[in-house]
């Protein structure tokens, strides 16, 4: 298998084009085909494939279900010589197969599942992108254009368990940088103002901000300044990510942050920061979007319930559009970003067996 780890372009590169190949080679030619191609960045591509049922969207354009999937994943090059891909019972394990080179399958053979029990569907548009585990800043315009006024949007994630994810955590990344006074530690002190105290003193007010009642976090993850002990610190920096559950939540944390000061007149503090993922809610139409797959998964005893999580996904971009987002289709396994990452086999099968049968059944409300 390709390696493709995010911050390697020719892997990513390489992994895009087996991609393309594979996908025409499966599936034949799709009605349209659309790239993304940055310079410096990975390629993100979507292929839509006309239904059997075609119907007309909300807004007026031909229906259609986004499926949607990243082929990056955390795993440097080189991991695959000390762990190499392997199968031990119904156990598929090696770096990505949960999280989510297996989805990346489960997409293509649903469509082929479609095509070969000749069940009636809408038009399916696959998605894919390269850039997932960074935050998706290169590809978020296209994944939103790509999937704008979908019926519904569908993400082939790794399952837990027997869950889909209904919900997902917003995320925000602050950078707070203190300017204080340098000076002579030991011949000046009083004409210092240091950075690296007040921050001692602005850590607890941030942390403060988190309301674990309401699903919010906050993590302080990298801190630095400093030059010498004998002199007075005039710049240091923190970075920190919030997790929320609503909007709500965001426009607090935002302005507490944004009214951050210093203890000490002497000492500026900046702050800045943005939302990289909006808040996935559990929204009326992602609850019967929900209650239709639990419909479809009793039908073949196959058992399904749902969850909500502090992780993001590209679910939460097409989730902001408005979209009903139904995350984790994939396969059920474990060990994401992790050593112990596999996947169920038997688990592969039934989620294209669920997501087919759940496509299909939007062909009947074409109109």
């Amino acid at each position: 298998m390709i390696e493709s780890p995010s911050d390697s372009l020719d892997a990513l590169e390489e992994l895009h084009a087996y991609l393309v190949h594979w996908v025409g080679e499966r599936l034949g030619h799709a009605a349209e085909i659309e790239h993304l191609r940055e310079q410096d960045a990975p390629r993100a591509t979507s292929w839509t494939f006309p239904g059997s049922a075609p119907g007309r969207g909300a807004r007026g354009s031909r229906a259609f279900l986004a499926l949607l999937g990243h082929y990056d994943t955390v795993w440097p090059l080189g991991t695959t010589r000390s762990w190499p891909f392997a199968v031990d019972g119904d156990r598929l394990s090696g770096p990505g197969t949960y999280d989510m080179k297996v989805g990346l399958v489960q997409m293509v053979w649903l469509v082929a599942a479609l095509r070969h029990a000749r069940l009636a569907h809408p038009a399916v548009r696959l998605i894919v992108n390269g850039d997932e585990e960074v935050g998706s800043l290169s590809s978020r315009g296209f994944l939103e254009r790509q999937s704008r006024g979908a019926e519904a949007a569908l993400v082939f994630e790794g399952a837990i368990g027997d869950a889909v994810k209904t919900a997902r955590k917003g995320i925000g990344n602050f950078v707070v940088d203190i300017v204080g006074v340098e000076a002579h530690a030991g011949v000046e002190p009083e004409k210092g103002a240091s950075a690296i105290h007040e921050l001692g003193a602005l850590i607890p007010r941030v942390l403060a901000i988190a309301r674990p009642d309401a699903g919010t976090t906050v993590n302080i993850g990298l801190v630095g300044g400093g030059q010498r002990v004998n002199v007075t610190t005039g710049r240091v920096r923190l970075e920190l990510e919030a997790r929320i559950r609503g909007a709500a939540e965001a426009a607090r944390v935002e302005a507490e942050m944004n009214a951050l000061a210093a203890s000490d007149p002497r000492i500026r503090i900046e702050v800045r920061g943005s939302w990289q993922r909006p808040v996935f809610e559990r929204t009326a139409a992602v609850a019967a979007l929900f209650r239709r797959a639990e419909r479809i998964a009793r039908t073949i005893d196959v058992p399904l319930t749902e969850t909500a999580v502090g992780g993001a996904s590209d679910g939460n971009l097409i989730a902001a559009l408005g979209v009903p987002v139904l995350d984790g289709l994939g396969a059920p396994g474990e060990g994401a970003h992790a050593r112990s990452e596999s996947v169920s086999i038997d688990g592969i099968l039934e989620r294209i067996t669920l997501s087919s049968l759940l496509v299909a059944s939007f062909a009947a409300e074409a109109d």
